[in-house]
């Protein structure tokens, strides 16, 4: 692609030769690097590296760790035990949750306050 300027009164533009004016010039091949070693990128990026470890620490503790809470749900887990040991019930855990008349009671009472807070 070529560049117009105007200098002095008179146009001038920054073609390269044998370029048809008006048509976008092809894009300059880029040089290819050779690849860094990963120790020298280490040490080059290990500002970088350390900043984002607090992210990391983050996502861990609140993407990753709830997950244990998740398979803790199909155990009867015993604090005792810990979470390796507990012994695996499956769904027991919902059924005896949605038996329960005191659930419903409960999640009739989360419907009401919620909609009570929609339309207030």
């Amino acid at each position: 692609m070529s560049a117009i300027s105007v200098q002095g009164g008179t146009a001038t533009t920054d073609a390269v030769p044998g370029e048809e004016p008006g048509k976008a010039s092809k894009k300059r091949a880029r040089v290819k690097r050779p690849k860094l070693p990963l120790r020298v990128r280490f040490r080059r990026d290990w500002p970088l590296l350390l900043m984002a470890v607090p992210a990391l620490l983050l996502v861990v503790a609140f993407n990753f760790l709830p997950m244990f809470g998740t398979v803790t749900a199909f155990e009867y887990y015993d604090y005792i035990l810990g979470f390796w040991q507990s012994t695996w019930i499956g769904l027991q855990n919902f059924q005896n949750l949605f038996a329960d008349p005191n659930f419903w009671h409960a999640f009739e009472n989360t419907l009401v306050l919620s909609f009570v807070q929609l339309v207030r």
